[in-house]
């Protein structure tokens, strides 16, 4: 399979090297050249050091390259940056694949929780391929494989399996859940606690 993987903070690598790790094809977009060239050429992440790029994991600047003929987009943006990335997509043409929200936060402005946001770019007619994967988790501890739990939200209770079955590891579990926007909303809350 292969997926587009938005956002090369330590959560997008982390996650997207989880995806390459099982023999998916994974192109991993940052917004910066500099960035990608330095992930290329050192191999690892200068926040997680000691974490090798895991073959099958691409890194472009280039969204194009990333949203090219891909079965799944996985995003891993910050929650302010959501709707321009979002809307950048959409520039590229329409989206006909699933969409994995991994972001928490609520949008400045419009108190709208990032599924919203993202429904709100690229329109009603995507709301079954939105989905949202989220709960108590540090790329830290899952990039060592240490034992974490999440679930996978969505109005489309098909696409919640096929996203569990996408991430879902031995150390990594994922439960379906219904309720989309409480998954989102108990992320955003999760980040305030943190803090």
């Amino acid at each position: 399979m292969r997926i587009g993987y938005l956002g090369a903070g330590t959560w997008g690598f982390t996650l997207a090297g989880l995806l390459a790790s099982k023999g998916h094809e994974v192109v991993l977009w940052t917004a910066s050249e500099e960035f990608a060239k330095l992930l290329h050429k050192k191999k690892e992440h200068p926040k997680l050091s000691h974490y090798k790029v895991q073959e099958g994991l691409t890194v472009t600047p280039h969204l194009k390259e990333a949203l090219s003929s891909i079965d799944f987009l996985v995003e891993s943006v910050t929650a302010m940056g959501i709707r321009p990335v979002f809307e950048q997509v959409l520039a590229e043409g329409p989206l006909k694949c699933p969409i994995v929200i991994t972001s928490k936060g609520i949008e400045q402005n419009s108190g709208l929780l990032l599924p919203e946001v993202v429904l709100e770019v690229l329109g009603q007619e995507s709301k079954n391929q939105i989905s949202c994967l989220s709960g108590p988790s540090h790329a830290e501890e899952v990039i060592q494989k240490l034992p974490t739990s999440i679930v996978s939200a969505s109005y489309d209770a098909q696409l919640r399996g096929r996203v569990g079955e996408l991430f879902t590891t031995p150390f990594f579990r994922v439960y379906p859940n219904a309720d989309l926007n409480g998954v989102a909303f108990g992320g955003a809350m999760k980040n305030i606690i943190a803090i």
